[in-house]
């Protein structure tokens, strides 16, 4: 780089150059960079140059350290001496600016090593900071003599509480020089400083500030001259741009984030170096007008000076004097009197006050938090009364605080000399601090007594000492109760003042939470007295217990408020609202509701602000934050005990209630039961899950898991040490595993480690995300988490130093958890090596220090000690599963648990104990509670006993304390036998004799002691005074004996005095615990409690939330109703609920079980009374109540998502419903309606519309689009004054006449037209034909050629004439229509006029002549029409018949034409079919065997099997007795008939008797030749065996064993012709029940039934039939007329003769009678009887023949044949058949009395041959359809072929310059023309089919058919639009943009991506001209310019 003087370039050049650009400071450019600087800077520009570096302080580093020695004296020098000396304007200065500038960017510059960073830059920042602020205030200082004035300070000189005397003249002269301005004494007071009284005192104190800061300017600039530094510096260089800015969340080192800090604002910085002073944040000053001694007063002293602020002024100055007084170190006689005796060595102390007044204190010494030393300080215990003194108390107080060690007693009984001898005030000795000892280092001496141990505990460990600070002073004087910071042990102050991140391990009650909650103080209000340079410490709480962070934020609150109070005046107290509505009691509401309680909380978490932070959080709540950022992973349930109806209402409702992940109560409920029995068969449900979750789901190996999971053998190879609880059994557990996912799956459900998952999945792909991270981290009872979670929860925080984890492992009897904090800790240490890059200028990773606390302050030390024993035992057996950790003491002694248990005749004295007599059972008090195992012993114990007070399971209790506890049959419930609890015998203390020899460990035997282990920890740690262990079982006796080995339990014995467990609460008590156990979700034990405190309305809302728990558990069936019990429970606690808020949220939570009982109709009703109007909406619209729905958007703000789904729902729904007024009124506009409506497909609307808005003729249009042609027609009409409509008008009433009265149709056929031809007529008289005559010049004449025949039109008419029926008229008509070549219309005339009878005897010769005439042109027309080459073809043809062709392969038919003749009704069609296959199978059975069946008139019976099974089923028998080939033809022949005649079905009764007339026959045949071998005797009819004669031989085999059948099926088909008056038979169409009797009586008479007994030879069934017959005189006596001899006949004789003799009406034409007469059997023919023909026969062959061919003549007979000729008369004929050689018949029933249907149609196998005759006739037909479609070009090809000749037509006008758009025109854009032809038609038959669905939606279904239909206009519209813009003629081929082109071709591929998003299937018939287009396209882009060979004409071009 060139370098230039100051000479040649100028200040504004030097600004302006790029040596203030980062690139230019680059490693490799500084030495140069700073080269050119030396040589340019001078007097001038030295000054602009340092301002421009301090602009971007990481070049102002560098330049300083790199610049030579010389240019660097010379500008220290100037710094210095240019130092400001006064406040007024000293920020302007240079000096100032390189000060600050630098005590903040040196904090944070990358050092090269840790001993290379300077330790007290972070107090220098401090210290600079205090500075500014000070020397600002000073400027605002304004000291000028003011009048006498007030003091306003509330301390304890003046305020309006405490009457002090008037000042003095000498101190109002001193206090009138003070300033009187508003000035802020909060700088002065953080520095320690006065605010100065004078201008004097002003200026030396300024003098003395800019004195220091210039040292500190030094220093800094000596930090930046180090030569290590340096380098370093230079070898890092400086960013070049602020995109390199990182994220430091995967780094641990704190500088490495802000390397580049110096580029962003000061709002970018790092929050953590506050940390540093932190111990000044937590330290406060005593209150104003005390002394050097620091109060600290107890709860109860700070009670009872409250108590005295309120009730009595004077006495509460007498204690302020009193405090004061001790303050100053007066410790005269009445003020320090020893309450103990004089041997103790920490004295307990009375000061006298009144009479009967005494304050009681101490003197102790304790660390303090701005220093390192120890101090002495007053603790005050209490204001007590003379009655309330007991000074044994405060003896064993004095004995019990004496134990602490000798040095702790040397330091409190310790005094300083009096300032002056023989005086009485002292001052506080200070000590150096001394070595970490054990608080209870030493055995008291001394015996305290078990009646005073648990008030000794209360004072010394549940009393918390506070400093008298100015803020407690002002919240007692302002009687406001918030909460201060008190005094912590010396151990919880080190985890508090530890500047890194931390592990904190403690038991329950050792304070983890309070140094988690005291350091988040520290960090806030230390960032608060700080100046606002740097940014707000974001600083999150998380713990898995949402009662827990509510807690621990109303705490952090109170504490907040009462800092906030410590710099107001009394006239800001005074001003305070009586009552903070924050500090009012919250109302009963589940803490893990929906997020209503934290509506100052954004939803996503990247929304989160600097203003949000202190935040405490649930885990739970955080993931939801998160979630709502990347998207949940929680699927939609699927309910199983809701159907598919209800999932399809709900499966859109937003207002769903949140899918609750998988917990253990859902495991145990939902999944535990269905996994196989044979696998959780002795295993604990809780272990399984914990295992599945905490190991196989949740551990650190599943991070490298590509299914988030171990697989099988990565959990089969893990550690046996480390997870050792299912060690021996894993292989089960993991097949548990498996089928859990499986049915989680199923089910659709997530676990909360799936959440976990997805949750680190999407953060990791989420930089903007992890932008918004956390400074602090805070994660209590961490040990409920899984390592994942821990993981999640570490990648939210960018500061390695800022993490703290608090737990217990001993507490992890949360199921699901698997947790070590050795686990964690080496997990995060892995993670923090991973996320840091070793480096030279780069920190090593700092390994988070590990803390201990052991000191127990809520459980005294008999509790702690016998709980200790349990870890013990587990870090003994199972070293692995627990931290190791130091012993846990207690500070004060107290009481043994005591056992119960040791002989069963004590049994009965226990229980008495316990729970009182039978007559009078005791009632537990509200701090105390009765622990189960689980919920089996609970329920057991209440039987027993009742409700006698609080009983919990172990899981329900944990995070609730209790003054008592009595654990209940402990060991008798557990899962293990006594051999596995005797393992805790090797624990015992040698000293102690054991009854039985203790077992060796076991890991696989004994791994469910360690579980039991920990559910009995945290059993005995609920207990904070007495614990009691009731358990008389074996299984108890080893942890008895092992604790009675060490001392720590009583055993309670027969001369024992009882103690009394029961001890009365008061209902202040009853109420907070049931708020404590409804918090915790125990809501039965809440309702138990609040009804013993009398909340009558707490109970309510208890029993509501546990009845919604309950409904939860319940099974599928009951589910519903439950939830819907629950709603009702909490919509009346709602009605009763005070506050709005209260009453919204019990509301809300109501819809929310309403939903769940699949009531969405109340659910949305309670969402509006909650006013949450968007859930309100979308529940009223789900459950389609739209006008409600309508009505909340209308008058209520609602998300907009919500508001336009719910108006474009409504919008449909209502143009669905035809409501088109209240849809209208959703829109802005008319024409918005309308398009919205074409849209959409309502067209019936929109023309509704139309009319409304007077635009009749497109309302008309639109109605005739959509086939509404009446409602066209008469729109049309309405528009009088447009010739165009009325022309409309008349063209549809035309149509219309000729579809209602086309050939072959009448006007008598009018119930079968759409629109009757009347109103044809009329409405045609409404069109003036004046208009008519001047739109259609056309027909003016034909109207003058018929003159006053004609309307307004010939045609209109004609069809007024066929109307009228004039037939003289028709025929003239006809005449002239025929002469006008109108042949159509000339034929309907025709066939109108001779379509009845004419008549003609009164006509003369020329009428009839001309009536000849006309028919013979009729007849001629008709010829003409039949012989027509082409009908469809022809239009004329097609008017005059009615049919259309939509396309060539088309034709419809409307129903009532001419050319339509089909059955209208199922019997109708059935009784065609029956007809068709009678006649089919009489003229070829062989074939009709085969096209019957498969006919598709069969086929479509056989699809209604389901619908109509009477009919299929018929058929099935009748095609079989048909075929006749079956074995059980003539059974299925019987089966029919009976069916035909039970299953009522209408049918023909002639199609009816012929069948039975065929089967009568058949069965007579097979029966008598079955019985005899011979059809010798049978007597038929002739045409019966004629019929049947084909099939003769065949009958023969046939099963003929359903006879009675036939039988009973023809008496009741005689029945139901004779007397049914309902029978379904039909003749001609009509019931026969409408038939007259004679027409019934010849339907009796047909009957076969007299002939079907005459041939069975069965006195039985011919008893049966006469019967019958004769029945029906009594029944029907009218047919005696033609049934006469039948009705009457006496015997079966009589019928014989009827049956050869019939009446005259009835013989007219019957068929001859024939007797089968077998030669081979009787040799003698008889002579013929009468009336019957005998025909003899000698084999079956020739019966045929015979009967043919044969007569009454002898000479027909057979030659040879003997007759006999004995005479017999007619009656011995009768009689005689049968004959005596027949025997007589006996018909036996077949027990088979139905044959199945799977079979009745047989599947026809084809031969070969004609399998080869098909694929030949297929092949010819194939050939002929492709000829056809090379001659009109159908399909793809015929649509390129039409491009390509179009695109070839427009390509003669490019010029043959520009052949690459030619060619691109002539062969890619075809193919793309193709793609979007095809396109268009899919779209647009898509849009018709959505319309279709949409219109037939139900309103679930709207939306999802509307967004269908929307995309579906997308696409149309796109497709439409492109294809405008690239058709051949379009103007846009004009520019010839080949790149322009190929640009607008490429959208085509993703309209086609669209469709193929859509349900069809024509994406491969577009993809094949897709690829070749873009492929056309891609090659001519790409194409290399090269010589190419000239072509010589285009016509050698080809189409692709």
């Amino acid at each position: 780089m060139k370098q230039r003087t100051s000479s040649t370039i100028g200040t504004y050049d030097i600004l302006n150059t790029d040596l203030f650009k980062p690139e230019s400071w680059a490693p490799d450019s500084i030495d140069a960079t700073v080269e050119v600087l030396e040589g340019i800077l001078d007097g001038k520009t030295i000054e602009p140059c340092m301002e421009a570096l301090l602009s971007v302080p990481p070049l102002l580093h560098l330049f300083m350290s790199a610049v030579n020695d010389k240019l660097y004296s010379s500008l220290r020098g100037m710094l210095l001496d240019q130092f400001p000396t006064h406040s007024q304007g000293f920020e302007d200065s240079l000096s100032w600016k390189f000060v600050s500038t630098l005590s903040l960017s040196l904090v944070f510059i990358p050092y090269p090593s840790r001993d290379d960073t300077p330790i007290d830059l972070p107090q220098c920042r401090r210290a600079v900071e205090l500075a500014g602020s000070i020397l600002a205030a000073l400027q605002t200082l304004n000291f000028v003599d003011n009048a006498e004035e007030e003091e306003t300070n509330p301390d304890f000189q003046t305020n309006r509480f405490v009457r002090v005397k008037p000042k003095t003249q000498r101190q109002q002269k001193k206090t009138r020089q003070i300033n009187r301005g508003p000035v802020d004494p909060t700088p002065f007071n953080n520095l320690g400083v006065a605010v100065p009284a004078s201008p004097q005192l002003a200026d030396k104190l300024a003098a003395d500030i800019f004195h220091d800061l210039k040292g500190l300017l030094q220093y800094y600039l000596n930090v930046l001259r180090r030569p290590s530094l340096r380098e370093h510096l230079k070898s890092i260089g400086v960013p070049g741009a602020p995109a390199q800015l990182q994220s430091a969340s995967t780094s641990p080192v704190m500088n490495t984030e802000v390397a580049n800090a110096e580029i962003a604002s000061d709002d970018d910085a790092p929050a953590y170096p506050i940390i540093q002073p932190m111990k000044a944040a937590l330290y406060f000053e005593s209150a104003k007008g005390l002394g050097d001694w620091h109060i600290l007063i107890s709860t109860r002293a700070n009670a009872d000076i409250r108590e005295a602020r309120r009730k009595d002024s004077k006495t509460f100055r007498i204690i302020i004097k009193k405090i004061k007084e001790l303050s100053n170190g007066h410790f005269s006689g009445d003020n320090q009197k020893r309450l103990t005796g004089p041997n103790l060595q920490v004295p307990i102390y009375e000061a006298k006050m009144s009479r009967d007044l005494r304050l009681v204190y101490q003197i102790d010494c304790i660390p303090e938090f701005d220093s390192d030393v120890e101090r002495q300080v007053i603790k005050v215990f209490g204001v007590y009364t003379h009655a309330q003194m007991d000074d044994r108390l405060w003896d064993y107080v004095g004995h019990q605080l004496s134990s602490r060690g000798r040095e702790y007693r040397r330091r409190c009984a310790f005094r300083n000399r009096p300032a002056v001898t023989g005086d009485n005030v002292y001052t506080p000795a200070s000590f150096p601090p001394q070595e970490m000892l054990p608080q209870a280092q030493e055995e008291p001496t001394y015996r305290i007594p078990c009646e005073y141990l648990q008030e000794i505990h209360s004072l010394l460990v549940l009393e918390k000492f506070v400093t008298l600070s100015q803020a407690l002073l002002n919240s007692i004087l302002a009687d406001r109760d918030v909460a201060h910071v008190f005094a912590v042990s010396p151990q919880e102050r080190e985890v508090i003042e530890h500047p890194s991140s931390c592990y904190v391990i403690g038991r329950s009650g050792t304070g983890k939470t309070t140094t988690m909650l005291f350091k988040m103080l520290g960090i806030q209000r230390s960032w608060e007295l700080s100046s606002t340079s740097l940014p707000k410490p974001r600083q999150i709480f998380v713990t898995r217990s949402r009662v827990l962070a509510g807690r621990v934020e109303e705490y952090f609150s109170k504490l907040m408020k009462s800092l906030a109070m410590a710099s107001q005046t009394s006239r800001q107290l005074l001003e305070l609202p009586e009552s903070d509505p924050a500090d009012q009691e919250n109302p009963l509401v589940d803490p893990d509701e929906e997020d209503e309680w934290r509506s100052d909380l954004p939803k996503r978490f990247s929304l989160l602000g600097d203003d949000h932070f202190p935040l405490f959080l649930s885990f739970d709540q955080l993931c939801r934050m998160l979630e709502e950022d990347v998207g949940s992973f929680l699927p939609a349930p699927i309910n199983e005990d809701r159907g598919r109806a209800s999932a399809g209402r709900r499966k859109s409702l937003s207002i769903q209630t949140r899918n609750t992940p998988v917990t253990y109560e859902v495991f145990l409920e939902s999944y535990w039961p269905h996994l196989p029995a044979f696998l959780t068969k002795g295993l604990d449900p809780s272990l399984v899950f914990s295992e599945i979750m905490g190991v196989i789901k949740g551990s650190e190996h599943t991070l490298h898991q590509s299914a988030s999971c171990l697989d099988r053998q990565s959990y089969l190879s893990l550690s046996r040490r480390c997870h050792s609880t299912f060690a021996s059994q894993r292989d089960r557990v993991y097949r548990l595993f498996e089928s859990y996912q499986k049915r989680r799956q199923e089910r659709r459900q997530t676990d909360t480690v799936d959440r976990t998952h997805h949750l680190l999945r999407s953060l990791g792909q989420n930089e903007l995300l992890l932008a918004q991270q956390v400074d602090f981290l805070y994660v209590d009872e961490v040990q409920d988490n899984h390592l994942i979670d821990a993981y999640l929860l570490r990648s939210l925080c960018k500061n390695p130093h800022g993490l703290f984890w608090a737990g217990d492992s001993a507490q992890t009897i949360s199921v699901g958890s698997s947790f070590r904090f050795d686990d964690l800790k080496a997990f995060l240490w892995r993670v923090e090596q991973m996320n840091t890059v070793l480096s030279a200028d780069r920190q090593g990773q700092t390994q988070p220090r590990t803390f201990q606390l052991t000191t127990n302050y809520r459980s005294h030390g008999g509790i702690v000690r016998c709980a200790h024993s349990i870890v013990t035992l587990l870090t003994s057996f199972w070293p692995y599963s627990i931290d190791a950790m130091d012993e846990e003491k207690g500070v004060v002694d107290g009481l043994k648990p005591v056992f119960f248990g040791s002989w069963a005749k004590d049994t009965l004295r226990y229980e008495q104990f316990l729970f009182g007599d039978s007559k009078s059972r005791i009632e537990f008090g509200a701090r105390q509670c009765i622990l189960v195992r689980n919920e089996a012993a609970r329920e057991a114990l209440r039987a027993q006993v009742g409700e006698i007070g609080l009983i919990l399971t172990l899981y329900e209790s944990k995070g609730l304390e209790f003054d008592d506890v009595l654990l209940y049959k402990f060991f008798d419930d557990s899962a293990l036998d006594v051999s596995q609890w005797r393992l805790v015998l090797n624990g015992a203390s040698a000293r102690h004799a054991i009854p039985v020899s203790a077992p060796l460990f076991d890991e696989v035997k004994h791994a469910g002691v360690c579980s039991e282990l920990k559910f009995l920890y945290v059993a005995i740690t609920r207990a904070r005074n007495n614990l009691w262990i009731f358990d008389p079982s074996l299984k108890a006796e080893p942890m008895k004996v092992f604790w009675n080995s060490h001392d720590l339990i009583e055993i309670y014995s027969a001369d024992m005095h009882l103690p009394q467990l029961a001890v009365a609460s008061t209902p202040e008590e009853w109420s907070k615990s049931g708020r404590s156990l409804f918090e915790n979700k125990r809501y039965f034990q809440a309702m138990h409690c609040f009804k013993r405190a009398g909340m009558v309305r707490e109970t309510a809302v208890a029993h509501a939330f546990y009845l919604r728990d309950q409904a939860r558990s319940e099974s599928a069936s009951r589910r519903h109703g439950a939830f819907n019990e629950a709603a009702e429970a909490f919509v009346y606690v709602a009605e009763a609920a005070g506050k709005d808020a209260t009453k919204h949220a019990y509301y809300k939570i109501a819809a929310h079980c309403y939903l769940q009982g699949d009531d969405v109709e109340k659910a949305a009703q309670a969402f509006l009374s909650a006013k949450e109007y968007t859930s309100a909406a979308q529940g009223f619209r789900q459950a389609g109540m739209f006008n409600e729905a309508v009505a909340i958007i209308q008058n209520h703000r609602i998300e907009n998502q919500a508001y336009q789904r719910i108006l474009h729902a409504a919008r449909l729904y209502y143009f669905q419903r035809r409501n088109h007024e209240e849809a209208v009124k959703l829109f802005p506009s008319s024409d918005e309606s309308l398009d919205f409506m074409e849209n959409y497909g309502f067209d019936d609307a929109r023309a509704s519309l139309l009319e409304r808005m007077g635009r009749y003729a497109e309302a008309a249009e639109l109605h005739l689009s959509e086939g509404r042609v009446a409602d066209a027609i008469g729109t049309f009409l309405r528009e009088r004054t447009d010739e165009r409509a009325a022309h409309r008008a008349k063209q549809c009433l035309v149509d219309c006449l000729w579809q209602n009265l086309s050939f072959g149709r009448s006007n008598e056929t009018e119930h079968s037209v759409a629109i009757p031809t009347k109103m044809l007529l009329q409405w045609a008289m409404q069109i003036d034909p004046a208009v008519v005559r001047r739109t259609n010049r056309d027909e003016v004449s034909v109207i003058f050629h018929y003159g006053a025949y004609c309307c307004n039109s010939p045609q209109i008419y004609m069809f007024k004439t066929i109307v009228s029926g004039d037939k003289a008229k028709l025929q003239q008509l006809g005449q002239r229509l025929h002469s006008d070549n109108d042949k159509a219309s000339a034929l309907l005339c025709f066939n109108h006029a001779f379509v009845s009878p004419t008549e003609l005897r009164n006509a003369s010769a020329p009428d009839v002549a001309q009536m000849l005439q006309n028919f013979l042109i009729y007849v001629h027309l008709i010829r003409e029409f039949a012989l027509h080459p082409d009908p469809v073809g022809c239009v004329s043809i097609k008017r005059l018949f009615g049919f259309l062709t939509p396309s060539k392969q088309e034709v419809f038919m409307p129903t009532g034409t001419f050319l339509h003749r089909s059955p209208d009704t199922r019997s109708a069609q059935f009784a065609s079919l029956l007809a068709a296959a009678n006649l089919a199978f009489a003229i070829d059975g062989q074939s009709a065997r085969e096209y019957v069946v498969r006919s598709p008139y069969v086929a479509s019976f056989r699809s209604l099997a389901g619908e109509a099974p009477e009919y299929y089923a018929s058929l099935i028998h009748l095609l079989h007795f048909l075929d006749g080939s079956h074995a059980h033809s003539l059974s299925t022949g019987v089966f029919f008939v009976r069916h035909i005649l039970l299953a009522s079905i209408p049918i023909d009764v002639n199609v009816l008797f012929n069948l039975t007339e065929r089967l009568c026959g058949s069965l007579v045949l097979c029966r008598n030749y079955q019985r005899s071998g011979t059809f010798h005797g049978i007597c038929l009819p002739r045409n019966w065996i004629l019929e049947l004669s084909s099939s003769l031989e065949t009958l023969c085999s046939k099963d003929a064993s359903h006879l009675l059948t036939f039988v009973k099926a023809m008496t009741d088909l005689l029945m139901d012709c004779a007397v049914n008056s309902r029978s379904a038979l039909l003749f001609e169409g009509r019931s026969i029940s409408k038939l007259g009797m004679p027409m019934r009586g010849a339907l009796v008479a047909r009957l076969c039934i007299c002939l079907l007994g005459d041939n069975l030879l069965d006195w039985n069934v011919r008893d049966q039939i006469h019967q019958t017959i004769c029945s029906m005189r009594r029944l029907n006596p009218q047919l005696l007329a033609l049934c006469n001899k039948y009705v009457i006949a006496r015997s079966w004789s009589d019928l014989a003769l009827a049956l050869r003799y019939p009446s005259r009406a009835g013989a007219t034409g019957q068929d001859e009678l024939i007797q089968m007469h077998d030669l081979k059997k009787v040799s003698i023919v008889p002579r013929d009887p009468s009336n019957v023909r005998r025909v003899p026969f000698k084999t079956i062959k020739d019966i045929p023949y015979l009967i043919t061919v044969g007569s009454h003549s002898k000479k027909a007979r057979t030659s040879g044949v003997s007759l006999d000729t004995t005479g017999t008369s007619d009656q011995e004929l009768s009689l005689s058949l049968p004959r005596e050689d027949i025997q007589p018949d006996h018909i036996e029933e077949s027990a088979e009395d139905h044959i199945g249907t799977d079979s009745a149609v047989p599947v026809l196998l084809h031969s070969e041959e004609q399998m080869r005759a098909a694929q030949i006739i297929q092949s010819s037909y194939r050939r002929f359809q492709r000829r056809q479609r090379s001659r009109s070009h159908p399909g793809l090809q015929g649509i390129r072929l039409r491009f390509w000749e179009e695109c070839c037509k427009y390509s003669e006008s490019i010029p043959e310059t520009n052949r690459r758009y030619r060619h691109l025109y002539l062969g890619p854009l075809v193919h793309i023309l193709v793609c979007l032809e095809l396109v268009h038609s899919f779209a647009s038959i898509s849009k018709e089919k959505a319309k279709k669905k949409w219109k037939e939606a139900q309103h679930e279904d709207l939306e999802d058919a509307g967004e269908l239909l929307t995309k579906i206009n997308k696409l149309l519209k796109e497709a439409i639009g492109l294809q405008k813009l690239l058709q051949p003629s379009s103007g846009f081929h004009n520019a010839r943009d080949s790149n322009n082109l190929a640009a607008q071709a490429s959208k085509l591929d993703r309209l086609v991506h669209d469709i193929a998003l859509l349900p069809s299937n024509i994406t491969h018939q577009i993809r094949l001209d897709l690829e070749l287009g873009l492929k056309g396209f891609a090659q001519a882009k790409h194409q290399p310019k090269k010589p190419l060979p000239r072509l010589q004409d285009d016509d050698s071009e080809t189409c692709d």
